[in-house]
């Protein structure tokens, strides 16, 4: 039962954000934002975009934390992907 109404169940909800937190991180390490930008696309595309909203949040979170303390110049990054998203989200006739 979802009584969010997103489609998604809280458990899978919370499940996929963390899938969503994991794959940011592992593709800041390697220099890109690729990763976490095919997942949100995907779930946008399958007609879930609150679970590229939910990234958008790890997203917004860790941009306000590089702003103070970026030793390894990630927030051009994280601000880039979280902006592709964004007008991915824009795009999209469901959100």
């Amino acid at each position: 039962m979802d009584p969010s109404g997103t489609g998604i169940s809280a458990e899978e909800r919370l499940r996929l954000a963390r899938k969503g937190r994991s794959l940011y991180q592992k593709c800041c390490k390697s220099g890109e934002g690729s990763c976490a930008e095919g997942f949100a696309f995907h779930h946008i595309d399958r007609g879930a975009p609150v679970v590229a909203q939910d990234l958008l949040v790890t997203l917004d979170a860790h941009a306000r934390a590089l702003r103070e303390d970026d030793p390894d110049g990630r927030l051009a990054l994280t601000e880039a992907l979280a902006s592709r998203i964004r007008a991915r989200l824009a795009d999209d006739p469901s959100t």
